[in-house]
């Protein structure tokens, strides 16, 4: 997998485990999702490209689950209204 436009102020390490953050409405706090193999930074950009091999073989998968956050509106409006303060 690809992480696309991680910002360089990020220390990022081959062998590093990623992690979701859960600074979104869409993925939970703290699913692993796999290690870094390798990294480039953009040329004329302040990111990386960040090469993930994932913990999981997708391949493999024989079910998944379609899970809806029915209270992100919610969410984005409290961080909204954090964010103001």
């Amino acid at each position: 997998m690809t992480l696309e436009a991680v910002p360089k102020h990020q220390t990022v390490s081959i062998g590093d485990t990623i992690i979701t953050s859960g600074y979104s409405t869409i993925f939970p706090k703290g699913i692993l999702v796999g290690k870094i193999e390798s990294y480039t930074i953009v040329p004329g950009s302040n990111s990386y490209d960040i090469t993930v091999k994932l913990f999981n073989d997708l391949s493999t998968l024989k079910y998944a689950y379609v899970v809806q956050n029915r209270l992100s509106a919610e969410q984005l409006s409290l961080e909204s209204e954090v964010n103001q303060e």
